[in-house]
């Protein structure tokens, strides 16, 4: 018998973690692995937060999110782009990809070419090299 587990998060109380001013982020990663379905609220909680985030050189990009997945079809649903493995990081959409280490190997190239305008930390490295 498979147990399943709801969990639910206030839109509010989602965006004012993911907008939190006091924090100075490059990079939130979002893991929805364990997510099977998404309140389309949720997902353009997620969108607004990309479009707010953007001006401050913060990138959110998700993992755990498969093509064709109820997940990927909630964000569609909502109207959301998803845009698969950073494939094209100038069209509008979040960045989406299948697993965790993907994503942050995405991110830290990306930290690595300057695109985020940081230069790579230590701290990164170490926890990227903790994934394998």
């Amino acid at each position: 018998m498979t147990q399943e587990k709801s969990v639910f998060a206030s839109i509010p109380s989602l965006e004012a973690q993911l907008l939190d001013k006091k924090r100075h982020t490059r990079v939130i990663i979002i893991d929805l692995t364990t997510v099977h379905r998404l309140e389309t609220s949720a997902a353009q909680c997620f969108d607004r937060a990309v479009r707010d985030l953007t001006p401050r050189n913060t990138r959110l990009v998700l993992c755990g999110v498969r093509k064709g997945s109820g997940v990927h079809a909630d964000f569609e649903r909502a109207g959301v782009n998803i845009i698969f493995n950073g494939s094209d990081i100038d069209e509008k959409g979040i960045i989406a990809f299948e697993t965790r280490f993907e994503a942050v190997e995405w991110c830290r190239n990306q930290e690595t070419e300057s695109d985020c305008g940081v230069e790579p930390s230590t701290k990164f490295e170490d926890f990227t090299n903790r994934l394998n």
